[in-house]
């Protein structure tokens, strides 16, 4: 049980690790294109 719940948990982290990291990503990407367009 604890060990189902520990998979669920860390499957949990991992993905909101790769939506914040995916976020961070567009918002650079987006500084730079404004930054080339200024």
């Amino acid at each position: 049980m604890f060990c189902h719940l520990y998979l669920l948990l860390s499957l949990h982290l991992k993905v909101n690790t790769m939506v914040y990291g995916s976020i961070t990503t567009l918002l650079s990407c987006i500084d730079i294109y404004t930054f080339i367009i200024i």
